[in-house]
């Protein structure tokens, strides 16, 4: 639980603290990483 509080916080801190995080949820929040790891 404590790499996805992360994963969420830095989706949290990308955006600049919107609301993004709660709207997508947290299987998004990992969707959304695994995409930027993937891309890179």
């Amino acid at each position: 639980m404590e790499a996805l509080q992360m994963i969420q916080s830095m989706v949290l801190i990308r955006y600049g603290g919107h609301l993004w995080v709660p709207l997508i949820g947290i299987w998004g929040a990992i969707s959304y990483s695994l995409l930027m790891v993937l891309s890179q």
